[in-house]
């Protein structure tokens, strides 16, 4: 697939000085819901894969959805019950890693992106594509790519690093 999907450094540079919000799976996205369906049509908003199936449960679609997660089962099981015909527009950024039926499965564009890890050194020569820091999250990725989209400011939202209320994802 990376011979014939996309390079997500060619979103690089698209939002210069703008403001990018940034959707995470926690909790309080949904304290944003009334908020983003009033201004979507003014906001730039990228998601995590995670945070896909409450924004479209809200009627929210972003602009743009990363995943770098290469758990088949558990990716898949993000977009179960999205209507993805949706979404023939708006392109999945990817690590290499992501099982192949998830980008199967996905019906707009697809963007290659790399970590700075080490195992994708051979296939970066072969297939050039642009570098987005990750450590772990898909959160870091995300916001990396807002700031090289050329953010002034990146919003999260849903970015719990706790547990308010005393749940989880």
């Amino acid at each position: 697939l990376l011979s014939t999907d996309g390079d997500a450094g060619a979103l690089f540079g698209a939002h210069q000085g703008k403001t990018i919000y940034v959707a995470a799976a926690g909790p309080t996205l949904s304290d944003h819901y009334a908020w983003l369906v009033k201004n979507r049509p003014h906001i730039h908003l990228l998601a995590v894969d995670s945070a896909l199936r409450p924004l479209s449960n809200a009627g929210i679609k972003p602009d743009a959805v990363v995943c770098i997660d290469g758990s088949r089962e558990m990716v898949l099981a993000l977009f179960e019950g999205i209507d993805l015909c949706a979404y023939q527009e708006v392109p999945l950024i990817y690590f290499p890693i992501v099982h192949r039926d998830v980008l199967g499965k996905w019906p707009g564009p697809r963007l290659a992106a790399y970590s700075q890890s080490n195992i994708y050194g051979d296939i970066s020569q072969r297939y050039p594509r642009a570098r987005l820091y990750a450590s772990g999250s898909v959160l870091h990725p995300t916001i990396d790519l807002a700031v090289k989209m050329g953010a002034a400011c990146v919003v999260m939202l849903g970015a719990d690093f706790c547990f308010p209320h005393g749940q989880s994802h």
